[in-house]
């Protein structure tokens, strides 16, 4: 079957890779894209949820679990990755992404100013901030870092979700999450 799509980005080349400084575990690498993708940067913001759009230098920062994405004219750059399987697999990512975003642009409303990221304080100041644990954590501003960092869902935070005495703060929440592109469930 022949599937005639349009490839604004046709590939992205591993240029460099080397231990990552933040986790020795993992590494990180730079590529190179085929193309400046500029012109695509206010539609991935609004296509990347929890995406930091710098209009300024025309960046795009976000993190996709624990890794570390910055993407700028035709450089790619990942921090975090597992191996160079992982790297792999998120150079595909990006490209399926910018390909769809660009098949899509009628249908994308673009945002050309920055979103700045919520912090783990202010997902902090929207829990119970009980402490009960109860979602594995040893305190709310804990399971805040967590969720922050795609780790925990917003349904593992008991409290939040059971019963009506937080259902305001859980209807903020879910907005806020759903904003980030956090995992709610």
């Amino acid at each position: 079957m022949f599937y005639n799509h349009i490839m604004f980005l046709e590939n992205i080349s591993l240029i460099l890779m080397s231990p990552c400084i933040a986790d020795e575990a993992k590494i990180r690498f730079k590529a190179e894209l085929s193309r400046d993708i500029a012109e695509m940067m206010p539609y991935l913001n609004a296509v990347i949820r929890n995406a930091t759009y710098n209009p300024g230098s025309n960046t795009i920062f976000y993190t996709q679990g624990v890794r570390m994405i910055t993407l700028r004219g035709k450089s790619l750059a990942v921090s975090k990755a597992s191996d160079l399987t992982d790297a792999h697999k998120i150079m595909d990512f990006i490209k399926e992404t910018v390909n769809h975003a660009y098949e899509n642009k009628d249908k994308i409303t673009p945002i050309y100013e920055r979103r700045v990221r919520a912090t783990a304080l202010d997902i902090f100041s929207y829990l119970p901030r009980t402490n009960c644990k109860k979602c594995g954590e040893p305190t709310c501003l804990a399971f805040a870092v967590k969720l922050l960092l795609s780790e925990l869902p917003l349904s593992a935070c008991l409290p939040l979700n059971n019963g009506t005495e937080y259902a305001d703060k859980l209807k903020e929440m879910t907005e806020l999450v759903d904003a980030m592109g956090l995992v709610s469930r």
